[in-house]
């Protein structure tokens, strides 16, 4: 057990990452109650990066053969912690993102999840597509939007083949900003 490290791992590293990526600064280790994996300090939002194996995922985790009983209390004392953690940070005000290992390879989703927790106004308009080209709006109700980042290569133009599964917002009008998944297709 001692072997195992806490922090920057390789999974943190790739979260880190792709935030990056996504034009977000992430704070990593803050000094914050649970040590969260990476987090927003002055939004007031903690990322928790959990493993498969170590916090108990209900699609990955295989309880070991051997020594069951010190296993099945280790993984019980974990998601006892987890709870207690996340109700003093969110007593402390912040928003909780959990996160599992597995969800790393879904770019996009993950984008999705944490642009929802920093964003303090409403949910994101959803896009409009017209003559072909992807349209977003600000809950400010400006259109004037720009693209900051894409998750990964790809273009958002129509004649694009390959769509990024991601995209960093930025409203010129009110200066706000969020994360928003790409569609697929254009219709």
């Amino acid at each position: 057990m001692s072997r195992i490290r806490s922090r920057d791992t390789t999974p943190e590293r790739v979260l880190r990452g792709v935030l990056r990526r996504a034009g977000l600064r992430p704070q990593p280790h803050p000094k914050l109650p649970g040590a969260p994996d990476v987090a927003f300090v002055r939004r007031r939002v903690a990322i928790f990066l959990d493993g498969c194996f170590w916090h108990g995922c209900p699609q990955h985790y295989i309880a070991p053969t051997t020594r069951f009983s010190f296993w099945a209390d280790k993984l019980r004392r974990n998601v006892e912690r987890d709870a207690e953690v996340d109700a003093v940070l969110q007593g402390m005000g912040f928003r909780l993102v959990r996160l599992w290992q597995h969800e790393l390879t879904y770019v996009g989703g993950l984008l999705a999840r944490v642009g929802a927790a920093l964003d303090e106004h409403a949910d994101p308009i959803p896009p409009a597509f017209c003559d072909g080209k992807i349209w977003w709006a600000c809950a400010c109700g400006s259109v004037d939007v720009r693209v900051v980042s894409v998750s990964e290569r790809g273009s958002l133009k129509p004649a694009g083949k390959v769509r990024p599964a991601a995209a960093s917002l930025r409203c010129r009008s009110c200066s706000r900003g969020w994360i928003v998944p790409v569609p697929e297709k254009l219709i």
